[in-house]
């Protein structure tokens, strides 16, 4: 480096190991150093910079991932002497250390969690800034410490000293790429408030954009990320824009997906998060197009996996198969029912003749090929069983949705009435199962849906369709069993994490109620949505597995058939 026969541009030196302060020096630690003659044994940053110091660079990146790194900034005064700062061609210096002097460095899988957060930064797992081609390491440092803080594990120390002129670190993976960039695909904005709060919430929008083809991606990020974003928007049209256009850039995104669903539960989540603006006419005219656009997706995929299962009954398992698909089959089927559903509910709203042909092919095809995966085993069942109950009556599917009931009521009645709860742990599902085989829930109760929906929803669907002198005999056999129906007082939170204002409706197999008819007579019912608000929440009830659209089914003898979104 000393010899090199050009001026250095740029330095950068990557250091993660193991180090630690003394006598006010940071030193930088190999395998056989030796704590009690660190300066024999280790080599100081001091005197790492003093070489530097002499190569001239005119820019020098320092990356410490070690314990008490943020002591390498006590020595920075061997690169730069106080009297050269801010004199022209000096040279620059930014440094990144992982932990402050006094903490030590977490690590993970073998590596430094600070080296994890860098790389993610680099990489564009992380997003950083998508405004230039290239990336400085103050920008990546300040990513990375607001990743470090938030996961509460160390505190980085991030120095720029002297800095002037480009500092381009690296290539910039959110500029360009994936479809192209984000900023690109929501352009420009004709108003310079919307213009301003959007780039103020780029980087969130950047986030929410890069997960949707992740594996591990959440309904709940689009939800959240986004419903903030459009809080801060000043007008309705602006919000309206933001989610068509976000959508758009979405689709490319989703599509890259394994999941078959994700474009669709995409373009849901978006609906779902301008719940609390459907009163707004420009919002509302942009979720009745984009549900048309869900409607469309639903139908193809839905078509597409009743073809799949007529072929080949193997078709929906999952790749690997075994045991957990005796719990996930039954609720990837419940799910397909649901959208279904859902395709005949967004095209009634616009069109009194809308058919549910797809709804009834499909619980054909089902119930032919996979009747024993038909089951009622959770509650997280409860959401698309309602919908696709309320959409069989009003669009005169009547033989099959009693077909569906009588085959779930069966199952419920085979393994006394233990359902899973909507939030059970994935690694007791075995537990589970081995519960509902033998009877025996003692060691599984935590995992169990108590009190239950799922029933609760059969018995009302018995009610809707007539079923009763079927149900009623088998009724002894869930003696005390608690039937729960959550009733929001409003629909304007249906898609929070937490609905804060409602009640929950109880009654009791053999104490409040008897027969099925005795249960429809005491229902409470939920109450109707605001215009606009109904179908978002049978999206986010669709989405997120702990929400039931009790309002598809009101309490009205005889049953209406018309809809109430």
């Amino acid at each position: 480096m000393l010899d090199w026969p050009e001026q250095i541009e740029t330095l950068t030196v990557f250091f993660a190991g193991h180090g630690g302060v003394k006598a006010g020096t940071f030193y930088l630690l190999p395998r056989d150093a030796s704590s009690r003659l660190l300066s024999a044994t280790a080599l100081s940053a001091s005197e790492l910079l003093s070489i530097i110091a002499e190569a001239a660079p005119l820019q020098t990146n320092l990356i410490v991932d070690a314990c008490q790194a943020g002591g390498v900034s006590g020595d920075i005064r061997a690169l730069l002497r106080p009297e050269d700062l801010g004199a022209k061609n000096t040279p620059g210096v930014t440094v990144l250390a992982m932990a402050a002097r006094d903490q030590s460095a977490m690590e993970v899988d073998d590596a430094g969690i600070g080296t994890f957060a860098f790389l993610n930064c680099i990489e564009g797992k992380t997003f950083v800034s998508d405004n230039r081609p290239t990336l400085d390491l103050l920008e990546i440092g300040t990513r990375v410490a607001e990743v470090l803080a938030a996961a509460g594990e160390q505190s980085p120390v991030l120095w720029g000293l002297n800095l002037f002129g480009p500092r381009r670190f690296c290539r910039n993976p959110s500029f360009g790429g994936g479809g192209g960039p984000l900023r690109a695909t929501l352009g420009d904005w004709l108003d310079s408030d919307t213009q301003v709060a959007v780039e103020a919430a780029m980087s969130d929008l950047w986030r929410i954009w890069d997960r949707l083809d992740n594996a591990e991606w959440s309904p709940r990020e689009v939800i959240d990320g986004l419903g903030r974003v459009l809080a801060t928007l000043p007008t309705g049209n602006s919000r309206a824009q933001l989610l068509e256009r976000l959508n758009a850039a979405g689709k490319l995104k989703a599509d890259s997906s394994l999941d078959r669903l994700r474009t669709l539960d995409v373009t849901a989540s978006i609906i779902v998060a301008a719940l609390r603006h459907a009163g707004e006419a420009a919002v509302a005219a942009s979720i009745k197009s984009l549900a048309t656009e869900a409607a469309n997706e639903a139908e193809r995929v839905v078509a597409e996996a009743t073809i799949a299962v007529c072929a080949d009954r193997y078709a929906l398992l999952t790749r690997a198969g075994g045991i957990p698909d005796l719990f996930l089959l039954p609720l990837r089927l419940t799910r397909l029912l649901g959208w279904a559903a859902m395709v005949y509910h967004i095209r009634s709203e616009n069109d009194e003749v809308a058919d549910c042909d797809l709804l009834r092919r499909y619980i054909n095809a089902i119930l032919e090929q996979l009747p024993s995966s038909v089951v009622a085993i959770s509650d997280a069942q409860a959401a698309p069983l309602v919908c696709a109950l309320s959409a069989a009556f009003q669009g005169g599917a009547t033989a099959e949705a009693e077909m569906l009931l009588g085959t779930l009521f069966n199952s419920a009645i085979r393994y006394k009435g233990l359902f899973a709860s909507p939030s059970i742990d994935p690694k007791e599902i075995l537990r589970f199962l081995i519960a509902r085989q033998t009877g025996v829930a003692d060691q599984v109760r935590p995992s169990l849906a108590r009190p239950t929906e799922l029933l609760t929803i059969l018995l009302r669907g018995a009610a809707l369709f007539g079923l009763e002198d079927a149900f009623d005999p088998w009724l002894i056999q869930f003696d005390g069993t608690d039937l729960n129906a959550f009733l929001p007082a409003a629909y304007e939170e249906f898609g929070d994490d937490t609905i804060r204002g409602g009640v929950n409706a109880g009654y009791r197999i053999g104490t409040d109620i008897f027969t099925v008819s005795e249960l429809e007579a005491v229902w409470q019912s939920a109450p109707t949505p605001i215009k606009g608000e109904g179908l978002i929440a049978v999206f986010a009830a669709l989405l997120l597995p702990d929400r039931t659209p009790w309002f598809l089914m009101p309490k009205q003898l005889p049953y209406s058939a018309k809809s109430v979104l």
